[in-house]
């Protein structure tokens, strides 16, 4: 078996739970899926040092690229709901 590191599985993991909110959103003006989204971005940014793998140029990068476009993405949903009014908390 070829050792993978760790960065595999954060991907996996954070895949799975984006794709878990998603469905949970769908239809729902509730907040706090998108928050929980917006923290799934903000750790994949965060997570080649917290996991030690920015030394790997493509896993590092993917991880800076992918939570940063996710990240923004729920600050955008966030303020387009809060603009709308469709709080429900």
């Amino acid at each position: 078996m070829v050792p993978i590191g760790l960065a595999p599985y954060n991907f996996l993991v954070c895949g799975l739970l984006v794709a878990a909110l998603g469905g949970a959103a769908y239809g729902s003006y509730h907040f706090w899926e998108d928050g929980v989204t917006l923290a799934v971005g903000c750790w994949l940014v965060v997570s080649p040092w917290a996991l030690k793998f920015r030394d790997e140029a493509v896993p590092g990068a993917i991880a800076i690229i992918a939570g940063g476009a996710l990240a923004l993405l729920a600050v955008w949903v966030l303020v387009a709901k809060r603009s709308q009014g469709l709080e429900k908390r």
